[in-house]
């Protein structure tokens, strides 16, 4: 039985993935089941924990590919491959980098080890979020936690005529009570809500009195990738990730904006 836990505003709701059968625990520390982190001990430089300032983690496609234009793989120093593929999952090497291999990598800038990002595009089952996350930070020590997540745009519950937007999605924000910062966007209102793994990340920073936020946008799968990454644009101007993207933010800003234009021109056959 699912529970729902407050973990931010009185009109933002994130599900935790938590279930009370004994079946879905024995399931939840099964070793076949349970996800497997390979850190780079080396890259670490011996360090039992991952400190950074922010830690970025982006869930799904949409998140991980906004996540890829802003940053190259020149960029990239591999910390951690993440396999979540059941039994198959003990024998892999954190070299292996196709998406069957790994569901989800840890890397962070090269020179710049204040931030950290996780980019996880395969799925993560719900039997399988809340040993993925208490995993991940017992690595990882950041000071502030930015979640990235899309879910269908047929979940939300809006007055707003979606269809009407055409060059973007709507984005909206949770985030946990130890978070100062102004959140870019608004808030989701109830009777929305968010699960899954992002939802299990926040409710680990309401917990552990980690300062987070989660961003949100509900896309259609009909609209090509391209338009769907515009709808986490207005993060270039955030406040809380801005100081650590500042230097690329500009350019893949008119790059973004040209190529939107480029489309609506253009026509699309998914339009």
């Amino acid at each position: 039985m699912n529970r729902l836990s407050e973990v931010v505003f009185p009109v933002s709701r994130a599900v935790g993935e938590d279930d009370d059968s004994d079946e879905e625990s024995q399931r939840l520390v099964n070793p076949d089941l349970a996800p497997v982190f390979r850190w780079d001990e080396k890259l670490l430089n011996g360090a039992k924990k991952l400190e950074c300032k922010c830690l970025l983690i982006a869930i799904g496609p949409v998140a991980t590919g906004f996540v890829d234009s802003l940053f190259g793989p020149d960029e990239r120093e591999m910390l951690c491959n993440i396999s979540c593929g059941g039994s198959d999952a003990q024998s892999h090497t954190r070299e292996q980098t196709a998406p069957s291999d790994s569901s989800a990598f840890v890397w962070r800038r090269k020179g710049r080890p204040e931030l950290a990002l996780c980019q996880c595009q395969q799925p993560v089952s719900s039997q399988q979020t809340y040993s993925w996350v208490q995993q991940l930070f017992s690595t990882a020590a950041p000071s502030t936690v930015i979640i990235l997540d899309s879910h269908r745009v047929g979940e939300l519950k809006t007055d707003l005529d979606l269809l009407s937007r055409g060059d973007s999605f709507p984005l909206y924000s949770l985030r946990s009570s130890s978070l100062t910062a102004q959140a870019c966007c608004p808030y989701l209102e109830p009777p929305n809500t968010v699960g899954g793994l992002g939802a299990e990340v926040l409710t680990y920073c309401e917990v552990s009195r980690l300062p987070g936020v989660l961003y949100v946008t509900f896309v259609s799968d009909r609209e090509p990738l391209a338009l769907l990454i515009a709808s986490f644009m207005p993060l270039l101007s955030c406040s809380i990730l801005q100081p650590y993207i500042k230097d690329v933010s500009q350019q893949l800003a008119a790059e973004q904006k040209q190529l939107t234009s480029f489309m609506k021109d253009t026509g699309s056959l998914y339009t």
